[in-house]
């Protein structure tokens, strides 16, 4: 939940964080938002009913910009990754 107060008071410090808000994911630094994408549009999301991997899909959103992975890159792969079985070999 991008609106989560504990949140909302790290971006208030200047910290990064990466929510939900209205169905798209948000990479925040500070007050700048940064929209991802609609949650829907990213395979591993299930169609937006998976919230253990809308979890992971905003982990792996913060650690690959704290890596400098481009903000335009990052919802580019979250769009595709996992629409191909081999994309996440092994997973049911």
């Amino acid at each position: 939940d991008d609106r989560n107060e504990l949140l909302c008071a790290f971006r208030r410090d200047g910290g990064t964080t990466c929510g939900v808000d209205e169905g798209r994911l948000w990479l925040s630094h500070g007050l700048t938002r940064r929209d991802l994408g609609p949650i829907p549009s990213m395979p591993l999301s299930a169609d937006g009913h998976a919230d253990y991997n809308i979890s992971n899909i905003a982990g792996a959103a913060l650690l690959a910009d704290a890596l400098g992975v481009s903000v335009t890159k990052i919802p580019e792969v979250l769009s595709q990754f996992g629409a191909k079985l081999a994309d996440n070999p092994g997973r049911l």
